[in-house]
């Protein structure tokens, strides 16, 4: 997968549920306007169910390129996404201008960050940007703190992936979900931080994953 693909823009969003959607028997997310994070503990996996989850029933084409399975021993699973607004503004030409390969000499912390920095200055609000662990991944230590001072600073909501549990003290406005194993091994989530912000009154907008979309 390319990783200018790691980054999609999507309605913002308020809450996600999730009903027999991969590994996740049930799952009910809340986010903020502002940054939210979804992060890990203990080698636990679920992160990138949730994103792909709200790609499914947000940009439908995706599809193909993320397919999702029902969870096993269920006949069918459903997506729920509430938005944050009946109301969608989307600008276009977000990434006019800016190359979809690091240019020569830059290494892919360098060129995920100048891509993050095109996403959010051209996305207005009401729009989210979703943010997959590729793109955190590579952000190494002479881009990070450049990468932090961008998210906290967003004026559009972002949910991102970040691979175990980041420093809290980098983040203290985001809202941070954490995956973690249970005793037989299943994946849970905790609210680890609650962060701020209030969400209007929420649109639904549910998608159901038929058993024959499994794979």
């Amino acid at each position: 997968m390319s990783i200018t693909r790691s980054i999609e823009i999507v309605p913002a969003i308020r809450r996600v549920k999730l009903l027999h959607v991969g590994c996740w028997e049930q799952l009910d997310l809340e986010f903020v306007p502002g940054l939210n994070i979804i992060t890990e503990e203990s080698s636990a996996w679920g992160k990138t169910t949730i994103i792909r989850a709200i790609l499914q029933a947000l940009l439908p084409s995706t599809q193909r390129e993320y397919p999702l399975s029902v969870t096993h021993g269920f006949l069918n699973g459903t997506i729920s996404i509430e938005l944050m607004s009946p109301t969608i503004s989307v600008r276009l030409g977000v990434l006019e201008g800016v190359s979809p390969e690091p240019e020569r000499h830059e290494s892919q912390g360098q060129f995920m960050l100048r891509l993050l920095r095109s996403h959010l200055d051209a996305t207005p609000p009401g729009v989210a940007i979703l943010a997959e662990e590729e793109v955190t991944s590579v952000l190494d230590a002479s881009v990070f703190p450049e990468a932090v001072k961008l998210l906290n600073s967003s004026h559009c909501q972002v949910i991102c992936q970040i691979a175990h549990n980041p420093n809290l003290k980098d983040f203290p406005a985001a809202r941070v979900y954490t995956c973690s194993l249970d005793h037989a091994h299943k994946p849970r989530m905790r609210l680890q931080q609650p962060g701020r912000g209030d969400a209007p009154t929420p649109r639904a907008c549910p998608v159901t994953l038929p058993r024959e979309n499994q794979t």
